[in-house]
């Protein structure tokens, strides 16, 4: 009996604060957050996360301090795991910790991409979800 699961994924535990849209003060024009984007809720899913690899991220972007490599990787949920739980990622969520729960790392990603993978039979079978770090936060490069 054939299933419409992909197997051998190499899953983690992944927690993800989800972007309240409604709290997160907009300016009126541009309607991009201003300040600091509001999230109450945490998740903790299942997923594999893979960081930058042979894709297109070997582009280079200019900085303050020189070209830099973007840091930017994804991470790969299977899509019925999350209609079962009834979650729905969107760009604005944030990565906030990976790893088992013994000893998790924390991280502060920004997810920037959300789309459907791996079609099978008129359905999808994973859910992409690209994520970058915002190098603009890191200390040594503050003004």
């Amino acid at each position: 009996m054939a299933t419409n699961l992909p197997r051998r994924m190499a899953t983690m535990r992944i927690v993800i604060a989800q972007l309240d849209i409604v709290k997160t003060v907009k300016d009126p024009d541009f309607r991009e957050p201003v300040g600091a984007k509001h999230s109450e809720t945490q998740i903790v899913l299942e997923g594999q996360v893979n960081l930058a690899g042979k894709k297109k991220f070997f582009v280079q972007a200019p900085s303050r301090t020189g070209d830099t490599e973007p840091t930017k990787g994804h991470l790969v949920f299977r899509k019925k795991y999350l209609d079962d739980l009834g979650i729905t990622l969107k760009k604005g969520d944030r990565v906030v910790e990976v790893g088992p729960e013994s000893g998790p790392t924390t991280v502060d990603c920004d997810i920037d991409e959300v789309r459907p993978e791996s079609p099978l039979r008129g359905d999808f079978l994973l859910i992409y979800v690209g994520f970058t770090w915002d190098e603009r936060e890191r200390g040594s490069l503050r003004r």
